[in-house]
């Protein structure tokens, strides 16, 4: 199966997929946000251009695992892709996925210019890597 997943941001949308027989992950690229519908737009076109069956939105937690603020905002975005396309969503724990995307790109030797529009779809990469590892798991 082929996933995507998105880390969305209110400036960015850090898009990976991967494929769950694989189980890697890849960074795919990152949308410089401009308004809702263009955004749905081109993230419709991945989803077809790819053949996605599903994609893993990041949901931001707080440390003791409760849903912050922000995520009646991913789960509203969840809706509104679900009114452009039918597709499976499903919603994944993106905590950490900002700080270890950094850290990956800074010992990558990333400047920190190059960093700011690389950050958001390594963020989506981890977010789905971690999905996927977790498949393992379920699969035992």
């Amino acid at each position: 199966m082929n996933i995507l997943s998105l880390d969305i941001g209110t400036k960015r949308i850090g898009i990976a997929k991967g494929n769950s027989r694989f189980k890697i992950a890849n960074p795919l690229t990152t949308l410089n946000r401009t308004n809702l519908k263009n955004d749905l737009i081109f993230i419709k076109n991945i989803i077809l251009e790819n053949n996605i069956e599903l994609i893993i939105l990041g949901l931001p937690m707080t440390l003791s695992g409760k849903e912050e603020h922000s995520a009646r905002y991913v789960r509203k975005f969840a809706k509104d892709i679900q009114k452009v396309i039918d597709i499976s969503i499903e919603f994944w724990d993106e905590r950490f996925s900002s700080v270890s995307a950094e850290r990956v790109l800074i010992k990558g030797n990333v400047s920190r210019q190059n960093r700011k529009g690389k950050v958001d779809k390594v963020a989506a990469t981890i977010i789905l890597q971690n999905y996927l590892d977790s498949l393992e798991f379920k699969n035992l």
